[in-house]
């Protein structure tokens, strides 16, 4: 795209958030929705708000005003801005770079999934691992773009262990 294009669509993304969260049409007349419907068009304006703005950093890298990974974070922002559709959830912990240490607690906590980590929050962790280890992992999994305390809609085993159960 020529230069400003990316800005551009950026502005008018903005319009349609602004739209979406104030119960408006794009001809700014008031719809009467339902608490449904409502809370939807606010999670669509949420992800095409991270879009806009990943287009807005997408700009401003390819005009040479910031540079690399600025339009990437965005991106990623973008892209996993549901913790639902994270990559790594399914993924098991021994996965992550963690010390002998913190692999060990996990193990003793039970906790074998990246999803069920994201899940605890930090108060449960801390009693579980103590100080310095929580703090060890908070690093980790923000390298990752996950964090603890995250909502996430999936069991709360891996769809292989879920089939292995099942099966015998």
């Amino acid at each position: 795209m020529s230069g400003g294009s990316w800005e551009y669509a950026s502005h008018h993304l903005g319009d349609i958030v602004d739209a979406l969260r104030n119960d408006t049409c794009t001809r700014h007349y008031r719809l009467d929705l339902n608490e449904h419907q409502k809370r939807t068009r606010r999670q669509l304006a949420d992800l095409i708000e991270a879009v806009s703005h990943a287009l807005h950093e997408i700009e401003w890298v390819d005009s040479s005003d910031t540079s690399y990974p600025a339009d990437t974070d965005a991106i990623e922002k973008a892209l996993f801005s549901r913790s639902d559709c994270h990559p790594l959830r399914h993924q098991r912990v021994d996965e992550l770079a963690l010390s002998v240490r913190l692999s060990n607690l996990l193990r003793d906590a039970h906790i074998k999934y990246i999803g069920d980590l994201v899940q605890k929050t930090e108060s449960e962790m801390l009693e579980l691992l103590g100080e310095g280890p929580l703090r060890d992992l908070q690093k980790i999994l923000d390298e990752v773009g996950l964090s603890l305390g995250m909502k996430i809609n999936w069991p709360s085993r891996a769809p292989a262990d879920l089939a292995r159960e099942i099966l015998g």
